[in-house]
């Protein structure tokens, strides 16, 4: 069954029996072909995936195609297909490229090379299209098509297909040195000629008008075709045309599409399983015939897909149906279906499949690098349900560092795992090591005990040679810079980010290279802090964790970073991105020291009154810590860097001339040199020079500064709330 579902997602779409010749179209696609790569962006129901399909069997052109779907968000499974359709297309090409994307852990990268390299040495040309490349969300992803796309063979060309214009690099690079071709809806539509070739001759020039050419609309018109006319606002034309088509089949007909549009993809067998019927093949078979309600995913004409806006219709119509998603995520679950299963689970509110998954697959899922993935199944479960699921806690670790639970919700988890891991004989060291793991992440109001929570932890992982080492050791590398233990801390991130199977343990990876990061600040090296900052936030977008906690303090670590290179705007910029993990922080060491940072820079940025009310916050938080490690003296810290600032008052600064003063006014008015210039009747460059004299004069490089350090000095008033 997966062999068959692998097979129609790689496959072209099945083309009409009687397909609308579209010679203009064509013509198009031929111009395009002579560029390595062509861009189809147009909006749904514009018959993209069509109009190609047709082009290539037309001119009979090699092709490896893949249907894109949001599973594909992990590049290891998008690359999976493209290799397969590849070899589908080639027969006989070198398996190198299956074997690298079996054996990767974290990256596709080395697949994609083996493959290109593969292609490169065929005799033939090939042509690989990816359909629906909107379903593309995941940077990674996204990133992995740039990767390939850079380093395409002279016989390789690709095709996207998509809704939107994907954010890929490429592109503007591409379109900018003439090699990239583009259709978009005004190539797509149907013109006056071809609406009058698919309808009939007293329907078409009104049908034309209505739908602009919407070639979707018009192919329902058409099947309409007995001569009622056609009314409603413009707008509404499609939503008319999809109805009056519904409309006119018979109540058995209705009930089957509406309850079949909940799923994906249908073949007759999941079809009886989840509409509890047994003539789903005949009618597939029947609709099927008409080529405008679904599409065909094989050859054999077992599985089927509903067009995308037609599905969206029905379901709209349906109702609640939780019960179907139910049964086909049963189904799913039975055919080893996985990922369609959880989908189906998360739309039924089953809670109990997602557990069930995520216990059984969490751990091959992990050790392939797809932990991103084990964190969106994660995310869709209840607090409830995961304090009840000792196996659930593993998962969590597994993502150590990627969710940003609540503190006062994770703690409440693991009491729940302390009172499960007397009782249950199933409890095991992994288990134990993630509750470990997991205590001392949600534990820095506690330094000392975070310290000994992470040795133990380390300790058992070690023992047991299993994936929760790299989190660990990032783990306890982070309890040490907490405690002020600079040297072990950074040996121990470095050890961690030089391991072997790095690459498939991204939150460990992300974690280690923060800790250098604020480590090299602290010992006052702001040039490489923000260095490894970076290099955390690249590994954090390779891995799809940029919304991670660990990518939240790596944005600390540049934070620190920019302050301590006497850039206080910029350092404000990174420690407003690194409050995404403030769920997890609140109420800890970490929480204290992110507070008092902020009062480092506001101060610097002479906004003193808000500085201090936020070292009264930080102070606060330490007020509750058990054991705040070295942080309290960080905060104390910041409290004398404030205080120094408010006694010494503002520093004297060379006066700012008039012309100058009126410049600076500008800065606040977010414009351009030229706009600032047309608006003072100066010349760009008089403005240019004016603004060098006032970032020399105030001692600093930024607009921002120069409108906070003016501020400071009475030259100007700006709003401190």
């Amino acid at each position: 069954m997966i062999d068959i579902v692998r097979r129609s997602k790689i496959t072209p779409p099945r083309l009409p029996s009687a397909p609308v010749v579209r010679p203009r179209v064509h013509a198009l696609l031929d111009a395009a072909a002579r560029k390595p790569l062509t861009l189809v962006s147009a909006s749904a129901g514009y018959g993209k995936s069509i109009a190609v399909a047709t082009w290539l069997a037309e001119r009979r052109i090699n092709t490896a195609w893949v249907s894109v779907d949001a599973h594909d968000n992990d590049p290891l499974h998008l690359w999976m297909y493209v290799i397969g359709a590849a070899e589908l297309a080639l027969r006989g090409l070198d398996d190198e490229p299956s074997r690298r994307v079996s054996d990767a852990e974290g990256t596709a990268e080395p697949a994609i090379e083996a493959l290109l390299a593969a292609l490169a040495e065929q005799p033939k040309p090939l042509t690989i299209v990816l359909d629906d490349l909107h379903a593309l969300t995941d940077r990674r992803a996204l990133e992995s098509i740039d990767y390939a796309e850079q380093r395409l063979p002279p016989n390789v060309r690709l095709i996207l297909v998509t809704r939107v214009d994907p954010p890929l690099r490429g592109l503007p690079r591409m379109r900018g040195h003439g090699l990239l071709a583009e259709l978009r809806d005004a190539d797509l539509a149907f013109t006056r000629e071809e609406a009058a070739a698919l309808l009939r001759a007293a329907d078409s020039q009104e049908l034309y008008e209505r739908s602009e050419g919407w070639p979707v609309a018009l192919q329902l018109g058409a099947l309409r075709g007995d001569g009622a006319p056609v009314t409603g606002r413009r707008k509404d034309v499609a939503a008319y045309l999809t109805a009056e088509v519904v409309g006119a089949l018979d109540p058995v007909e209705q009930d089957f599409l509406l309850r079949s549009s909940v799923l994906p993809r249908l073949s007759a067998e999941l079809c009886d399983h989840v509409l509890e019927r047994t003539d789903s093949a005949a009618w597939l078979a029947e609709i099927a015939s008409a080529n405008l309600f679904i599409v065909a995913l094989d050859d054999e004409g077992r599985w089927f897909r509903y067009h995308a806006l037609f599905a969206e219709y029905l379901r709209s119509r349906l109702g609640p149906a939780e019960a179907l998603h139910r049964r086909a995520a049963e189904w799913f679950e039975e055919q080893g279906l996985i990922e369609d299963a959880v989908e189906q689970a998360a739309a039924a509110r089953d809670f109990d499949l997602i557990a069930r998954a995520l216990e059984r697959h969490q751990l091959p899922m992990s050790r392939s690098g797809r932990a991103g993935t084990i964190r969106r199944w994660l995310e869709l479960l209840p607090r409830e349900l995961i304090r009840s699921r000792p196996e659930i806690l593993t998962a969590a670790a597994l993502t150590a560092g990627g969710i940003a639970y609540a503190r006062v919700d994770m703690r409440r988890v693991l009491a729940q795992a302390d009172r499960v891991r007397t009782l249950d004989p199933s409890w095991t060291e992994f288990h134990e090591t993630a509750r470990l793991l997991l205590a001392a992440l949600y534990g820095d109001d506690d330094v000392a005990a975070t310290l000994a929570l992470s040795r133990s932890a380390v300790e058992l992982a070690r023992a047991d040679a299993h994936t929760l080492e790299a989190p660990a050791l990032a783990m306890l590398a982070w309890s040490h810079m907490l405690a002020g233990d600079l040297d072990p801390a950074w040996q121990i991130a470095q050890d961690t980010v030089v391991r072997a199977d790095a690459a498939a343990r991204p939150f460990g990876v992300v974690g280690a290279l923060a800790v250098q990061s604020i480590v090299a600040s602290e010992r006052a090296n702001p040039v490489m802090a923000e260095r490894y900052a970076v290099q955390a936030l690249h590994e954090a977008g390779r891995a799809g964790v940029l919304e991670s906690t660990a990518a939240g303090c790596a944005h600390f670590g540049a934070a620190l970073g920019a302050l301590g290179d006497g850039r206080p705007a910029d350092a404000e910029r990174a420690l407003r991105r690194a409050r995404k993990m403030e769920p997890a922080i609140e109420g800890g060491a970490l929480h204290a020291w992110q507070l008092a940072t902020v009062a480092r820079i506001l101060a610097a940025r002479g906004r003193l009154s808000q500085a201090e009310r936020s070292l009264v916050e930080a102070q606060a938080v330490l007020a509750v810590c058990r054991d705040a490690g070295a942080v309290a003296a960080r905060v104390e810290h910041a409290g004398r860097e404030v205080a120094a600032l408010r006694e010494a008052g503002p520093a004297p600064v060379e006066p700012l001339s008039p012309a100058e003063l009126n410049v600076l006014l500008a800065f606040g008015e977010d414009r351009t040199a030229r706009e600032i210039g047309a608006a003072l009747y100066l010349s760009v460059n008089t403005v240019k020079t004016h603004i060098r004299a006032i970032y020399r004069k105030l001692g600093v490089a930024t607009r921002e500064d120069a409108l906070a350090r003016a501020h400071a000095l009475g030259l100007i008033v700006l709003d401190e709330a």
